[in-house]
């Protein structure tokens, strides 16, 4: 049996939507994409209100064009400037005559966890970081396993109200109805981390246009979660003002740049770009090189402050995952922030057959953890609109 699933990311530079056909074993084919460019939010607020509606229309039915088919249903992924995330110690009794934990007993201790007092969010996913046994022994699947009491560590992620309720809205107007919200952080963390990093504990690090959201994984939960208003936008002002060009030459800049050359050689060395007008201009690399990697250092000294700062500690092994539009597609950024980080930073990237782009991470993400749900559950569980 399959469903079809259609979810739609809104980012600080795009907002992007993809359909896809679900199959009861978890895997999924891609039917539909497309992105449109948008101003985004800052501080809670859309920047450009008036739009929002017309570029969401447009990016559903480009996407609809491409799969041949009308969006009616839509999952919406809640970016992480919107979410926060709190972790709580839970413990259920084993009832059981043989006191073996059973996949009920999971369920059991996930809907005991409390729900944080905050008026202005809702709680968009529970999930389990580790669970524990009596014997104090931590485990990732505990199912079969003998024990009295089992207990654990459940990470309950919230949404933004306010956000909720805007993007439902505007589905309304539309036309479209809302199946759900899913945090981008969990859909990219289920879809791209693979099982045994995220047992370990590991980071990822969504870089978006205007914001970063930082977030330290277990299992299948977030540790911890900041967001920073970091992105690609300071690295493109820098150049701006800098070198005093436009915002479409410096974006061009930045998407050439390649971290790592070699500026040390007495040559002057040069990047070449059109302008507006598609005439070629030249701009010294070693500039251009002095305010790209500034900005990048100072961003990455601020992400590993965030990281200390959190009160958890990362094993010597754990790796560090780079995804997003804003700066994890740069040419040599993956040596470039492993020395900088003094860690393993790998780049993730969808690896669906049909897209490879990370515009499309956070909502192919959502799309992967929604199937799967479905494929363990026989059902989708996830937020529903009131």
């Amino acid at each position: 049996m399959s469903r079809t699933i259609a979810a739609i990311d809104y980012g600080t530079s795009k907002i992007a939507c993809v359909i896809a056909r679900a199959q009861s074993s978890g895997a999924y084919d891609v039917l539909g994409f497309g992105n449109v460019p948008y101003a985004g939010y800052a501080d809670g607020k859309w920047n450009e209100p008036g739009k929002l509606a017309d570029v969401t229309q447009s990016v559903l039915a480009e996407a609809g064009i491409v799969a041949r088919r009308k969006i009616r249903k839509v999952y919406i992924s809640v970016p992480g400037d919107y979410t926060t995330v709190t972790n709580h110690r839970v413990s259920v009794d084993i009832t059981a005559a043989d006191r073996r934990v059973t996949k009920q007993d999971l369920q059991r201790l996930i809907q005991s966890t409390p729900t944080p007092a905050n008026p202005k969010m809702a709680v968009l996913q529970r999930s389990p970081v580790y669970y524990m046994l009596d014997s104090q022994e931590r485990l990732m699947d505990p199912v079969g396993e003998r024990t009295s009491t089992l207990s654990g560590t459940v990470s309950t992620v919230m949404g933004d109200k306010r956000f909720l309720a805007q993007t439902g809205n505007l589905m309304d107007h539309l036309g479209i109805g809302v199946q759900g919200y899913v945090s981008s952080i969990i859909g990219q963390a289920s879809y791209m981390i693979p099982k045994q990093e995220k047992e370990v504990g590991c980071v990822l690090i969504d870089s978006g246009f205007a914001t970063t959201t930082i977030a330290i994984l277990q299992g299948e939960g977030i540790l911890f979660q900041k967001t920073i208003p970091f992105g690609a936008k300071q690295i493109i002002t820098d150049m701006m003002q800098g070198l005093g060009i436009s915002y479409s030459e410096a974006d061009a800049l930045k998407r050439r740049y390649v971290f790592g050359i070699d500026n040390d050689s007495g040559q002057m060395q040069l990047m070449q770009i059109l302008d507006r007008t598609d005439k070629a201009r030249k701009y010294e690399t070693s500039l251009v090189s002095d305010a790209i990697e500034a900005r990048m250092r100072d961003t990455l000294e601020r992400i590993e402050r965030v990281i200390d700062e959190s009160g958890y500690r990362l094993a010597n092994r754990s790796c560090v995952y780079l995804t997003g539009g804003g700066f994890a597609m740069m040419h040599g950024i993956r040596q470039f922030a492993s020395a900088a980080l003094g860690r393993n930073v790998q780049i993730l990237n969808p690896q669906s057959p049909r897209i490879n782009s990370a515009v499309y991470a956070n909502v192919l993400g959502v799309v992967d953890h929604i199937a799967m749900q479905y494929a363990k559950q026989g059902r989708f569980a996830f937020l529903k609109r009131n």
